[in-house]
């Protein structure tokens, strides 16, 4: 779930600096590097960029963060999910309950979504096919070969005709079919024709499909219906730059045309449907670029620029992946000596656990009476000063064994207590310090 919103405030991010340069991207023309941003960003609504992943598990092991195999100090609230392995049970606590119900809702929500969506696209489909109103193209297949041939377009597609005035589009993800008006003869036809042939070169039905799938993992986030918007008037705007390359002075009028009298007859725009038409502000944007359109460039420098600024933005927009923490899994061995306490203590309380113990404990007030103690086996406290540690010439006849305790304030009224293992000498007091134990940590010192 916290990683669902991480995603979330990744493709935000990433659709903000793609929207925000809007101007710049006007007067120099740069659609395709807003295209390319605005697609990354799709693609970070969708999954967790894989770079930034890497990075931040490398991140982990220089700082010796804790993973299922090499265990370090840990310190878990009862509200951050966790899953305990366990040679006798498997066990989970209050926050991964929380966790999964919190998953399991969102999971139910996008699910639906999806159904209405795709059962909506698939009915208007097969009952307007069904109709019987669609008929095959009355353009001969060389036509259609040579159109293709300017595209240098693959795939096999079908183009149909309706008996009724309306927009040109293009429909279905493996097999496109394309519809336009039985109305369209010569260059008008051919041009509307090379505008959805660009559409299925660039896969942008593919990214229609995307786009509808981010919307229902996203549907509480308002930009991802920004990007929506974005995008489809940015594909529209690259399929024109495209088109435009194939046509003369006087078919650019024409083009411009088209634009202007199927924007009047498309009234909404698909979810998956890619449509000519659009509406009035698009319209009068993608006609000034048809007239202007190869006109204007930028050099070199002005591209690698830009493309040093997709960069930037792609890194700063993967960086609220270095926020995730996931599920914590910890795996421990070896008998417990109260395993129902201690699996209960797990389940709803702040718990610790030791590098070397391999067991998991609640945290305990413990007995501070000094900044540096000494406390052995049967709970003797002394205190220590490790600069006047012992007395010279005493052979340490008997060393008792214990916990040398270090406590320190933060400065922001919690505490830190370091443990070490020790023994002490029982007649002069030396404090031999051993390996570290653990260090327990409060927000609020209770000592």
């Amino acid at each position: 779930m916290k990683l669902l919103f991480l995603i979330t405030v990744s493709g935000s991010i990433c659709t903000i600096c793609g929207i925000l340069p809007q101007k710049a991207v006007r007067r120099f023309f740069l659609y395709r590097w807003q295209e390319l941003i605005l697609k990354m960003a799709l693609l970070l609504f969708l999954i967790p960029c894989p770079p930034a992943l890497l990075v931040r598990k490398i991140w982990e092991n220089v700082r010796g963060r804790a993973t299922v195999s090499r265990m370090a100090d840990i310190h878990i609230m009862p509200d951050r999910a966790s899953v305990l392995l366990h040679d006798q049970r498997i066990i989970v606590n209050r926050g991964f309950q929380i966790y999964m119900l919190g998953t399991a809702i969102l999971v139910v929500v996008m699910l639906f979504l999806l159904f209405r969506k795709l059962s909506g696209y698939l009915s208007e489909k097969s009952a307007a096919m069904a109709a019987g109103v669609y008929r095959r193209t009355s353009i001969s297949a060389e036509g259609l070969k040579e159109l293709k041939e300017k595209v240098h377009l693959r795939r096999n597609i079908q183009v149909y005709e309706v008996p009724f005035p309306g927009g040109a589009f293009t429909m279905g993800l493996f097999r496109p079919i394309i519809i336009i008006p039985e109305d369209m003869r010569g260059e008008q036809r051919d041009i509307v024709l090379l505008h959805e042939m660009y559409h299925i070169k660039r896969n942008d039905i593919v990214f229609r499909f995307l786009m509808m799938a981010a919307i229902c993992m996203h549907w509480f986030n308002p930009f991802i219906y920004c990007l929506r918007q974005a995008l489809y008037r940015i594909s529209e705007i690259n399929c024109d730059e495209r088109v435009l390359g194939h046509l003369s002075g006087e078919q650019r009028k024409i083009y411009a045309r088209e634009i202007y009298l199927q924007a009047e007859a498309v009234q909404k725009e698909g979810d998956v449907f890619v449509k000519l038409g659009g509406h009035k502000s698009l319209t009068k944007e993608r006609v000034e670029n048809i007239m202007t359109i190869n006109k204007k460039s930028i050099g070199k420098t002005a591209k690698r620029l830009a493309e040093a600024v997709a960069l930037a933005i792609w890194v700063l927009s993967s960086l609220p992946v270095f926020a995730y923490n996931g599920v914590t899994v910890l795996k421990i061995g070896g008998e417990i000596e109260n395993p129902q306490k201690e699996y209960e203590s797990f389940y709803d309380s702040e718990i610790l656990l030791t590098t070397n113990g391999n067991y998991i404990q609640e945290p305990i007030d413990m007995d501070i009476r000094y900044e540096q103690q000494f406390v052995d086996e049967d709970g003797n406290i002394y205190e220590v000063d490790m600069e006047g540690n012992g007395r010279a010439g005493c052979a340490h006849p008997v060393l008792a064994s214990g916990e040398y305790q270090i406590h320190k304030k933060d400065g922001s009224g919690g505490c830190i207590t370091t443990v070490y293992a020790a023994k002490r000498c029982e007649a002069c007091g030396q404090i031999f310090k051993g390996e570290y134990i653990s260090e327990f940590k409060y927000a609020k010192c209770p000592h």
